[in-house]
């Protein structure tokens, strides 16, 4: 995850633009490497400063990692976000916050996301059923 934030770093200062992807890669590589706020610090402070916005996957991978340190209710600000931004949420949203709302033990709060997917034109498939339970 080191060397993830330090390419990430050079990159800054070299002809390559960096694009929500590489942030997303980057936070992806942090949260596998156990390092949750340098991960969160890079979708949620880095995007913005480097001029940059949220796209649907880095919204996703934010969802995941608040879930891991037990912060449903900024996964459902996230949601919120995600739908107010016209990003159109997935499988893939909807099965990270599903996830996090598993992990932090508010399953009344899943059940509800659950019910909500078809206003937020999600096809909740059989796998977000399962993070959902």
């Amino acid at each position: 995850w080191l060397g993830a934030l330090h390419l990430l770093m050079e990159l800054q200062d070299s002809a390559l633009q960096r694009d929500a992807m590489l942030f997303g890669a980057t936070a992806t590589a942090c949260d596998r490497g156990r390092q949750w706020r340098p991960s969160l610090e890079l979708l949620l402070r880095g995007l913005p400063r480097s001029g940059l916005e949220a796209n649907i996957v880095t919204c996703s991978t934010a969802c995941s990692l608040h879930g891991r340190i037990g912060r449903w209710e900024s996964v459902m600000g996230l949601m919120s976000d995600v739908c107010k931004e016209a990003l159109e949420p997935n499988e893939v949203t909807l099965g990270s916050a599903l996830a996090a709302c598993s992990q932090c033990g508010v399953w009344r709060l899943a059940v509800l996301l659950l019910r909500n997917a078809s206003h937020m034109s999600i096809e909740a498939s059989t796998i977000c059923w399962n993070a959902g339970i």
